[in-house]
């Protein structure tokens, strides 16, 4: 699913947690996950699940310690919960690569466009990491918990 390359995204993930992540300055309609959460693409939800998820400093323990939680909410067994934060700091390695592309290159609308592509590559690469080596449950955990961390999204477009 091909996703505007402006679009504005502020999600509630947890009580007290506003992520927030913005290409451009937003246009067109606002979607509220509480009211109509089919709306809001699974790319854009998983991107911002995956986001809440990464760890920008294993060694401070406060981020980890947000994750472990985090990790408890979503229930994941011992095994799929080492998968997921594997392939999640996978995704965070992916994450940075790609936002010092962003930095080197000129925001022009085709260069926008091209890397929210790229973006949107990164996240269906690993949603399909997570669907191979992820257990049919604890996918099923996952796609849940996305499904509904959906009604607590906010999507400008």
């Amino acid at each position: 699913m091909k996703v505007p390359a402006q679009i504005l995204i502020l999600a509630v993930l947890a009580p007290g947690l506003v992520v927030a992540q913005a290409t451009s300055a937003p246009t067109g309609s606002t979607i509220y996950g509480a009211q109509t959460p089919q709306l809001i693409p699974d790319i854009v939800a998983y991107r911002m699940v995956f986001d809440s998820f990464k760890v920008a400093d294993p060694s401070n323990p406060a981020m980890v310690a947000r994750q472990l939680a985090k990790l408890k909410r979503l229930g994941l067994s011992s095994a799929d919960t080492t998968t997921f934060t594997n392939v999640v700091a996978q995704y965070y390695h992916q994450y940075l690569v790609w936002k010092g592309t962003v930095k080197a290159t000129s925001l022009t609308p085709r260069a926008q466009s091209a890397l929210q592509n790229g973006m949107n590559t990164i996240v269906q690469q690993t949603q399909a990491v997570l669907t191979q080596q992820l257990t049919p449950k604890g996918l099923a955990q996952l796609q849940t918990y996305v499904q509904e961390a959906k009604t607590r999204m906010v999507v400008a477009q």
